[in-house]
């Protein structure tokens, strides 16, 4: 068995590869909402939800509607590998990439994942190779999906009212669009990962 000892930090991207296909909140009960009942700013108010949803998942460190996410490291650690940006709904492949581009893909009978957890996490089974690669940063790969559901009503309404107060107060004030208000955090902190 092939264990990694390094001790040294590595470091752990994440990022989406596929975006959600659907926002929590739709413009129309977002209309409803803020009590908009013309159509001149409905391009404008979608995109508020969008940054407004995407704004809410980097406050949380949550993925909310189903995407496809890309998880890259330096190396595999001796112990289960934490999955950043849950909920995980499932892990689409495991695999390293080595100096010429080539990848090698993990058997996924050679690995477990457990969805259940507060951080999602992956695990090689007992007496089995973790994946290696001679790259010196980001070689070692993970693609899978997370989000609460496919759907909108998945999201907790907590959230989804949340994202909507957000893209209010931006639409009201153009200049706080890159700000969650504070009372708003306050009702997110429940659902916030502190810690990854």
């Amino acid at each position: 068995m092939s264990i990694n000892t390094r001790v040294i930090e590595q470091i752990i991207n994440n990022v989406v590869l596929e975006a959600p296909a659907i926002e929590p909140v739709d413009l129309d009960e977002f209309k409803e909402f803020a009590r908009i009942d013309t159509v001149h700013d409905d391009n404008v108010l979608t995109t508020l939800l969008i940054s407004a949803r995407e704004l809410t998942e980097k406050f949380l460190s949550r993925s909310l509607i189903k995407q496809k996410r890309l998880q890259t490291m330096d190396f595999w650690p001796p112990c289960a590998v934490d999955l950043m940006w849950p909920n995980l709904l499932s892990v689409e492949r495991v695999y390293s990439v080595d100096e010429e581009g080539v990848e090698t893909l993990l058997d996924p009978s050679s690995y477990y994942a457990d969805s259940d957890k507060y951080i999602p996490t992956i695990t090689v089974k007992t007496g089995l190779d973790y994946p290696e690669s001679d790259r010196p940063s980001g070689g070692i790969r993970i693609e899978y999906y997370a989000g609460y559901g496919e759907n909108k009503e998945d999201v907790p309404s907590a959230i989804r009212s949340a994202i909507m107060a957000i893209a209010a107060s931006a639409f009201d004030d153009p200049e706080a669009s890159s700000e969650i208000p504070p009372i708003t955090k306050s009702e997110l902190n429940i659902y916030r990962i502190l810690s990854i």
